[in-house]
């Protein structure tokens, strides 16, 4: 009976020991899952941003003038900053860099470009071929501006390479109103 008693003990303690490390394991693969999947939608919500932003800026310039391009990877930085470890916190604040430097862009490839990289930095950074450290590493070496306002040369350069598209918009309105002027007057 003694030894019955110690198969039992044994048998009840490995199968305790073999269930509390499965337990263990699926804990640990559950937590490993749900962090890869809060970073596809990190990922995600900037692609979608970029996506926004670029398109908005296909749109003619008298409606650009009343938009923001970069309003949506500003809004995301509250999100990012909410979501994202200590660790990883640098990602936003590389990104909120970056959203100055698409600020400062003069033509619409150099907006595109600016928007495309930081699509590009964080696919490799889900992907896993991007880490954290390199993004540290850029906020180290250029760090957001607090005080962050384009300078009126860059703004009167923005503004003046829509300066065309400004032109058809008035020739448009001008032979509209040429048109209607000739139709009412006969």
């Amino acid at each position: 009976m003694d030894a019955a008693l110690h198969i039992g003990f044994a048998t009840t303690g490995a199968t305790l020991l073999v269930t509390v490390g499965l337990f263990a394991w699926d804990r640990a693969a559950s937590r490993a899952s749900a962090k890869r999947e809060l970073k596809r939608q990190l990922v995600a919500r900037v692609l979608d941003a970029f996506e926004s932003s670029t398109r908005s800026l296909i749109r003619p310039a008298f409606v650009q003038a009343w938009t923001n391009a970069e309003l949506e990877y500003t809004l995301l930085l509250p999100r990012l900053l909410l979501d994202l470890n200590g660790r990883d916190r640098f990602i936003a604040l590389w990104m909120h860099r970056q959203i100055q430097l698409m600020r400062l862009a003069v033509t619409k490839r150099e907006r595109v470009a600016a928007r495309a990289v930081v699509a590009e930095r964080l696919i490799e950074w889900n992907a896993g071929t991007r880490k954290s450290a390199w993004f540290a590493q850029q906020v180290r070496e250029d760090p957001p501006s607090s005080r962050f306002a384009v300078p009126t040369p860059t703004r009167i350069r923005q503004f003046s390479r829509d300066s065309w598209a400004w032109a058809q918009l008035l020739a448009a309105m001008a032979a509209v109103g040429v048109l209607i002027k000739s139709v009412v007057s006969k």
